[in-house]
């Protein structure tokens, strides 16, 4: 049993390699070569179907020798793997847009915190 999905990937962040490709958002050859595989998961690029070396962001996941228990671990792993990804991509455009852990534009916040109040925030 296989399924067809499309990955919701992030701009630029699917293929770290070359952060200057602006459609590796669709490669999702590049997704699972340098994430998915280091998650131990391993599925089909979509590209391996096309004839020219167009990019997609589309998958073939195939099921059939798991177990039911395997399938849902395998899941997890990918949800958690383009979480991730997302994660990155929204905290590197913030940086790129003067956005930083100290404040706007690299200044430090006037705003102090209570101690009570961020206590397992990091």
């Amino acid at each position: 049993m296989f399924f067809w999905i499309k990955l919701n990937l992030p701009p630029n962040s699917a293929s770290l390699a070359d952060q200057d490709d602006e459609d590796s958002s669709l490669d999702s050859e590049s997704f699972i070569r340098e994430i998915a595989i280091g998650r131990g998961i391993l599925f089909l690029p979509g590209n391996t179907t096309y004839v020219d070396d167009r990019r997609t962001p589309y998958v073939r996941v195939s099921f059939s020798l798991l177990s039911e228990g395997e399938m849902e671990e395998a899941v997890k792993r990918l949800i958690g793997a383009l979480k991730d990804q997302w994660d990155i991509y929204h905290l590197q455009t913030s940086r790129n847009n003067g956005v930083s852990d100290t404040g706007i534009n690299g200044r430090s916040s006037d705003i102090s915190q209570d101690d009570s109040l961020s206590e397992g925030v990091h």
